[in-house]
């Protein structure tokens, strides 16, 4: 039977905005990452950290994006790179740490899914709080919860990293 396997690596930490507008800083500085078998992280808590999985070809299964230690966070945004001839995004739920607040109003600023083989391989995903007055998140949790299907044998790696535009300039 055909194996797809999964990498994972986050290479850089997304744009994560607190709710001020500025970038959010914490002492520890904000960690971005990718959480291949998410089944012990939950909105404000992570649990172990996996970064590589096996699936059978036409499997369905999560994926975390993940941030920790980050402070009055209230949108981020990432671009998130994989192999479309070998997993496709199938759905996407950004009410995960960015919902935890009281009184907050998420909205979705991801693209459409699915990221298939129809698409680059560059999949943007993000939320923001768009409550009025702002209001900033503390802590560690899920940024996004991907839906993913396993269409081909094959590896990949699923990697945030910046991405170089024609300017050559990286977003």
């Amino acid at each position: 039977s055909a194996v797809a396997g999964l990498l994972a690596a986050a290479f850089l930490s997304p744009v994560l905005f607190d709710s001020s507008g500025r970038a959010a800083r914490a002492q520890e500085g904000p960690t971005l990452g990718i959480d291949a078998e998410p089944s012990d992280n939950t909105a404000t808590s992570l649990g172990i950290r996996n970064v590589c999985i096996a699936v059978q070809k036409g499997d369905t299964f999560s994926v975390d994006i993940t941030a920790e230690n980050v402070t009055q966070i209230s949108a981020w945004e990432a671009y998130l790179a994989l192999d479309t001839s070998v997993v496709s995004i199938v759905d996407r739920d950004v009410q995960h740490l960015l919902s935890s607040a009281p009184g907050s109003n998420v909205f979705d600023i991801s693209e459409s899914v699915p990221e298939d083989a129809e698409d680059d391989g560059r999949y943007r995903v993000g939320g923001a709080i768009i409550t009025d007055p702002p209001i900033g998140i503390d802590g560690s949790g899920i940024l996004a919860r991907l839906t993913i299907e396993a269409v081909e044998k094959g590896v990949t790696t699923l990697s945030i990293q910046p991405i170089q535009t024609e300017a050559r300039k990286p977003v």
